[in-house]
């Protein structure tokens, strides 16, 4: 029946052009006929042609139709929940859709290259997504690329000086830094006897904090957020479009935004990329809770 589809689609174009031409050919001869007939000629021509071309939108719009729906049928087969243009046309649904996730998640990874804007103190625009990061019950896990490392570096040249290595430093140095201080003071104000200047309590705080950093040194290929749920994912690249980008700016971003179902293949490839970057990836939590308990002992002393 397939095969026969384009036929069938041809013969109807056909007939619909017929009606227009059988149309206008009345509509001329209207012209030469007697006054009754004239008349007659004149009203039946323009019903056809009108017949004609509704025919021919009805059926286009048909096939946008189905055309649509296969798109939607496809998409559903394959687990995707949703589809977002990008991080740079639709950021507010983006992130809408992400904090919904993230609100209803016990347990959550995130994965990208700096992931600044998400961790930064100051940033009013991720502060609801930062706020349910800070809680400690809700097991977290970042990855974020090495500063140091050659993936970094060729990434910055690519973008031509847009401070990838800083964005990476300040994360590693001040948004993960706070996420675990605002996690330590949760801890500190729900637990009294837990004494956090006491350095025999850290095996106890790394348990406590239910928080897990690391660093990895291999190209980024996707920028991932996976919950309980759901998953998101964007693919990375290395080009840089200079009709779209320009020198200096983010490379990320621009590509669509696949939010995957747990029960689907998506989120399974994603979430087994995540845990075998995770494994072969440098962890820095001890170091990093080291400078949170160092910044709030500061704070406690200028008090």
């Amino acid at each position: 029946m397939p095969a026969m589809r384009p036929r069938t689609t041809d013969l109807k174009q056909a007939l619909f052009l017929s009606m227009d031409l059988a149309g206008i050919s009345t509509c001329i001869s209207a012209l030469y006929a007697p006054g009754h007939w004239q008349l007659f000629l004149f009203a039946v021509g323009p019903l056809l042609i009108t017949a004609g071309l509704s025919a021919q939108l009805a059926s286009a719009a048909r096939r946008n139709g189905t055309r649509e729906e296969s798109i939607l049928r496809h998409c559903g087969n394959a687990g995707i929940e949703n589809i977002f243009p990008s991080r740079m046309q639709d950021p507010s649904a983006v992130a809408e859709a992400e904090l919904a996730e993230l609100s209803k998640s016990q347990s959550v990874s995130l994965l990208g290259v700096a992931l600044r804007r998400m961790f930064d103190p100051s940033d009013e625009t991720t502060e609801a997504f930062r706020k349910l990061l800070y809680e400690p019950t809700r097991n977290l896990k970042v990855a974020v690329l090495d500063p140091e490392c050659q993936a970094a570096i060729a990434r910055e040249e690519i973008e031509c000086g847009n401070g990838t290595i800083s964005d990476i430093n300040h994360t590693l140095s001040n948004g993960l830094i706070s996420c675990i201080a605002a996690r330590l003071r949760i801890l500190e104000e729900r637990t009294p006897r837990l004494d956090l200047g006491d350095k025999r309590n850290r095996e106890a705080l790394l348990n406590l904090l239910n928080l897990q950093v690391r660093i990895y040194r291999s190209d980024p290929v996707a920028h991932v957020l996976r919950f309980d749920s759901s998953l998101f994912c964007e693919q990375y690249h290395s080009g840089r479009p200079e009709e779209i980008v320009l020198p200096g700016g983010c490379i990320g971003k621009y590509m669509p935004v696949i939010q995957y179902r747990k029960d689907s293949w998506g989120y399974r490839f994603m979430e087994s990329h995540v845990e075998n970057l995770w494994e072969r990836s440098t962890d820095m939590t001890p170091t990093l809770i080291s400078h949170a308990l160092e910044m709030l002992s500061k704070a406690e002393c200028k008090r």
